[in-house]
């Protein structure tokens, strides 16, 4: 009797050992492409407010460089590879204070594209996109596109942002804030401002020494064609440092809030 007890408690460990064998099998298996690219869902690039998904392509003009801001809801620390099909297109390089942020460098000529693909090797994602590189491309999500003139490509905002940020929005996208140098320019932009009142444009107060000075634009072209609506010495009191246009093509000067804004790009 003690005998056959034995043999069946033998057998129940073996089997028990057999299960548990499997179980890890089933709970530890090889990481596959599929489940890399599931995995990659997390990680989202430039990823905002009005895009929380952040990227799905990367749209860069003609010989610039933008920033990418990688944000993950993986656990593990992330540490980010980028690998282009082709780096005569594009390369990324990683800023040297912020792991995070990468810099995409357009080598190509407008028109080409390549695939690239972002892996997170600590946390065994991977994340492929499209890389197209444009010329005179403003996100469609941001900006509307209004008009060309004379080898200049005008955009509206299709959001509002104070005058400083605007500024920084429109370098990002490879462009400034809009210039005007004619009556011309001037019309094209009044006409593009669709229900917008009050739209940003690119001159501000400057101080010199301890004068104020309104003599050029934020890209440093001196201010020679002027449609003020009476041009103020000062900011005045208020700090009305920022410059619009109002409905009537008038330029007005105010202090920091938010309007919709010009962004300009040229050839």
């Amino acid at each position: 009797m003690k005998f056959k007890t034995v043999l069946l408690l033998g057998a129940f460990l073996s089997l028990l050992s057999m299960v548990a064998c499997t179980m890890r099998s089933h709970t530890e298996p090889e990481l596959k492409v599929d489940n890399a690219l599931n995995l990659g869902q997390a990680i989202f690039i430039n990823q905002t407010t009005e895009r929380p998904n952040g990227l799905d392509d990367i749209h860069i003009n003609e010989g610039d460089t933008i920033k990418l801001q990688l944000t993950t809801a993986l656990l593990k620390p992330p540490s980010y590879v980028w690998t282009p099909e082709d780096d005569n297109i594009v390369k990324f390089f990683r800023d040297e204070q912020d792991p995070t942020l990468y810099y995409a460098v357009a080598l190509g000529d407008s028109g080409v594209a390549t695939t690239v693909e972002l892996k997170d090797v600590g946390n065994q994602a991977v994340k492929k996109l499209d890389v197209i590189i444009e010329k005179h491309w403003a996100d469609p999500l941001y900006f509307d596109f209004i008009k060309s003139l004379n080898g200049h490509y005008y955009y509206i905002s299709l959001y509002k942002r104070t005058w400083a940020q605007a500024e920084i929005m429109c370098e990002e996208a490879g462009g400034h804030l809009a210039t005007i140098q004619s009556g011309e320019e001037n019309m094209l932009l009044k006409r593009g401002m669709g229900q917008e009142e009050n739209v940003w444009i690119g001159i501000r107060f400057v101080k010199e020494g301890e004068k104020w000075k309104l003599n050029k634009w934020v890209t440093g072209e001196p201010l020679e064609y002027e449609n003020f609506n009476g041009k103020p010495g000062d900011p005045g009191i208020f700090a009305e440092y920022y410059f619009y246009m109002d409905i009537n093509g008038k330029w007005e000067n105010w202090h920091e809030i938010s309007y919709a804004f010009f962004l300009e790009m040229e050839e």
